[in-house]
């Protein structure tokens, strides 16, 4: 089966599966008054302004979606278009795609092999990543003919590279937490240290795992502890 590679997003040395939305798309922001003509001329069902006003999504019928995008990449005052994914793994979890990649090369790569590969690729250097040596940060130019997912594992697979990660960002939301006034003294379901000196991470977690499920009282669980005393008047 051939490799996905629109649909494989480099992370920390892992590939995390996406799933494209058929929907909605996003562009860099722009001026109001350019907004407000390509508002008119692509007509879309809805529109906002994601990841603090750095994106905005735009929603439009399935079977629009990739005309639509094409007619905004063809706008002059739109300087980056993408696709909006969600993770296969976690589908709450949208993924937004910004103009930019991080890329690591081996110690041994010399400063024009890199200006190839960007060239090659239609990147632009900006800045070189701090501790990390011959990492950088690449955006890229109207010269790309594909987008950072792709350029990013194309690039992984290259020898003088061992790192290729498309900059991205990712819509979260607050992580459930009961309604109960007594919680915060319920520091083994989770707690952030602070003022009861608690060793850090010493909790279970519990917000995470009510963003997954939050039980059934259907379902009994038993739990065994030698951890507490026999004597007491509850026993």
């Amino acid at each position: 089966m051939a490799r996905q590679v629109d649909l494989i997003l480099q992370r920390g040395g892992e590939e995390l599966l996406l799933v494209k939305l058929s929907d909605r798309f996003t562009t860099s922001p722009l001026a109001a008054s350019d907004l407000s003509a390509l508002q008119a001329q692509l007509r879309p069902q809805a529109l906002r302004e994601v990841a603090s006003g750095r994106l905005l999504e735009w929603q439009v019928l399935p079977r629009q979606l990739e005309t639509v995008m094409a007619e905004a990449r063809r706008s002059p005052k739109v300087a980056f278009a993408s696709h909006v994914y969600r993770l296969l793994a976690s589908p709450q979890t949208l993924v937004y795609l910004a103009s930019e990649m991080t890329v690591q090369f081996t110690p041994q790569t010399a400063p024009a092999a890199i200006a190839a590969v960007a060239t090659a690729y239609g990147l632009r250097q900006q800045q070189a990543v701090d501790g990390i040596p011959n990492t950088f940060v690449f955006e890229t130019t109207a010269a790309a003919v594909e987008n950072p997912i792709k350029i990013a594992n194309r690039l992984a697979e290259q020898s003088q590279v061992l790192l290729a990660e498309p900059n991205i960002i990712v819509q979260t939301d607050l992580l459930y937490r009961p309604q109960d006034p007594l919680y915060a003294r319920q520091w083994h379901l989770s707690h952030s240290g602070g003022a009861q000196s608690l060793v850090p991470n010493s909790h279970i977690s519990a917000e995470s795992a009510w963003e997954l499920t939050r039980g059934s009282r259907s379902v009994v669980v038993a739990v065994s502890d030698d951890g507490f005393d026999v004597d007491h008047t509850r026993f």
